[in-house]
């Protein structure tokens, strides 16, 4: 562990067990499937609306 003016402000750990940790990277659409969003149906349609006027 890591501290300054001793607090504990970090860990340190080696590469090996950093990805051991996080796990393997996964895609969006891995993510999703294995998700409890799986089979909720989402509104992907856009809005063709003109855009609005914005004042600054």
């Amino acid at each position: 562990m890591l501290s300054v003016h001793g607090e504990t402000k970090a860990v340190l750990l080696s590469k090996a067990d950093y990805e051991k940790l996080i796990g393997a990277p996964t895609h969006l659409v891995d993510f999703l499937r294995v998700s409890s969003l799986c089979g909720v149906s989402l509104d992907l349609e856009r809005d063709s609306s003109l855009a609005r006027d914005v004042y600054l």
